[in-house]
């Protein structure tokens, strides 16, 4: 697991093929150190080809030109729609099966796409998640039920991401028959599992802080609102509206098209809001 202890991380959440939220943040924001995407990079909710979405071929060529271009100062960490199309993925062909993490958006079809576009180097580089300081990002939380007992938060982590690390490479060989703990989804987001995986995890309804780590998480999506579960546990989806800036091991909240910043007692969360 990636661990940055200094500089400046700019942490952009679910783009859902939305390359022009991406653009204007990387516009807006001329310095950084290093760049975090909280994963779900498909399955847009728009129209494709429009000024806002792009669609399957240029967004996976722009998320692969970036790797290219900066290096390791740029983690992509993988989201709940990623795990679908990695568990029917194989190298310029077709998905033949149905995956076994399927959510909404995923369809034969574009898992065939996602096989034929998506650069193996750039798969294999998706990770759980990433350490900035005390702050940790993952596409959705972790939690106590993902942890062993006797071990520290931090140990837990890191073993998870080290268990994600190895089973990734093997891709859709080892996500085949549909048990790995990373595809858990509780009754929450309408799985059966005790518990959601770290990339399932509901933030409003689910989610619980865990002691001596920090988080910053997407995938809990609200229409323009940020959610602070408290100071510590910040969730920064609101529809390629807000992006995280971390630095000097305190995490900021901006508006994507202004750069204005978000403060917590400013946004009042309903749960009816979540779509």
């Amino acid at each position: 697991m990636k661990d940055i202890q200094t500089g400046r991380v700019l942490i952009i959440p679910d783009v859902h093929q939305n390359l022009a939220f991406v653009k204007n943040v990387l516009e807006q924001e001329d310095y950084w150190d290093h760049l975090v995407f909280l994963g779900d990079y498909v399955d847009t909710h728009l129209t494709v080809d429009n000024i806002t979405a792009y669609n399957f071929k240029a967004t996976l060529e722009f998320f692969s030109e970036l790797k290219k271009t900066h290096g390791d100062n740029v983690t992509f960490l993988v989201g709940n729609h990623d795990v679908s199309y990695l568990s029917t993925y194989k190298s310029n062909d077709s998905a033949e099966r149905g995956s076994p993490y399927a959510c909404s958006g995923w369809t034969r079809s574009k898992g065939t796409q996602f096989n034929r576009y998506a650069d193996p180097k750039w798969i294999n580089s998706l990770e759980l998640c990433i350490r900035l300081g005390d702050w940790v990002c993952v596409h959705a939380g972790f939690m106590y039920p993902h942890f062993k007992p006797m071990i520290s938060e931090w140990d837990n982590i890191k073993a998870l991401h080290k268990e994600w690390e190895n089973d990734r490479l093997l891709l859709s060989s080892r996500f085949a028959t549909g048990t790995h703990w990373i595809g858990n989804v509780s009754p929450v987001r309408g799985g059966r599992s005790s518990h959601s995986s770290p990339v399932w995890v509901d933030f409003m309804d689910e989610f619980e802080p865990v002691e001596n780590v920090r988080q910053i998480v997407g995938h809990t999506t609200t229409p323009a609102i940020p959610k602070w579960k408290d100071t510590h546990n910040i969730c920064v989806d609101a529809m390629q509206t807000c992006y995280a800036v971390w630095q000097h091991n305190e995490v900021t909240v901006k508006q994507a098209y202004n750069g204005q910043v978000c403060r917590m007692e400013d946004y009042a969360f309903e749960r009816d809001e979540r779509i």
